[in-house]
């Protein structure tokens, strides 16, 4: 037997303004109680048929259906083992897969008589002069986490918002240097003025969060005056950047 309820739709009545309702949609996505066909479907949009649900950074895909976790910055997809539906494998990542996803190193590392890496270049292809002064500080900032000690930033926000072509603001990085390839180096180029006791324009927003702007001389080629806004939840010990765009330091 069939058992059904009656409920009044408020929805229309309730119905915030764009910039509510799109801010309340982020929110939801990026807690996952909420996937994008049905944002879509509360906007009256045609559903894209995603059936798939993220699991962080917006690079890991789960599908609930078939147990099936697909990575699409490599391409690979994965079965979980367990229990799911008809179509679920209880095989693990396949060897034709799992070599696409191993890291081909550029260098040929020397081990010494008791298996210990060599120094010294060790026969490797660098060149001396690609290893000489400052390149080592250049190794180190090029492997600055986009989540590190200091901040959080989500993996699409630089590559494609800041340095994406045509996108709101990427044309004023590209100005002082920067290319699309580049998203490491402007993080590293972040991370090392980051400095909260330089923060300026804070204001508390409705749900506690703390907002605020830092101001960067940022470039590669040139320096020039960036405004970089944060936002700090509450419960979350390190701010993350919401945005980033040029802006002269008012004096």
């Amino acid at each position: 037997m069939v058992r059904l309820y009656f409920a009044f739709d408020t929805k229309e009545l309730l119905r915030g303004d764009l910039q509510s309702r799109f801010a309340a949609y982020k929110t939801a996505l990026d807690a996952n109680f909420m996937q994008i066909d049905e944002v879509r479907y509360a906007e009256d949009m045609e559903p894209l048929g995603l059936d798939w649900i993220r699991l962080g950074l917006q690079d890991v895909l789960y599908d609930p259906k078939t147990r099936e976790v697909f990575t699409p910055n490599t391409g690979t997809r994965q079965q979980l083992n367990g229990p799911a539906g008809e179509n679920a494998s209880e095989e693990g990542l396949p060897d034709e897969a799992e070599a696409d996803i191993l890291e081909e190193r550029g260098r040929d590392y020397k081990r010494d008589e008791k298996g210990r890496f060599a120094g010294g270049g060790g026969g490797g292809r660098r060149s001396k002069s690609a290893a000489g002064k400052g390149s080592t500080k250049s190794r180190k900032a090029a492997t600055i986490e986009l989540d590190n000690d200091r901040y959080t930033i989500a993996a699409p926000k630089i590559s494609k918002f800041l340095l994406k072509p045509g996108a709101k603001h990427s044309a004023e990085f590209f100005d002082v240097g920067y290319s699309e390839q580049d998203a490491m180096k402007l993080n590293a180029d972040i991370y090392q003025q980051f400095n909260k006791s330089l923060k300026t324009d804070v204001r508390i927003a409705d749900n506690g969060a703390e907002c605020f702007s830092i101001f960067m001389e940022l470039g590669t080629k040139t320096k020039k005056t960036f405004r970089t806004v944060w936002e700090q939840d509450l419960e979350s010990e390190k701010p993350r950047l919401i945005t980033a765009h040029r802006e002269d330091k008012k004096k």
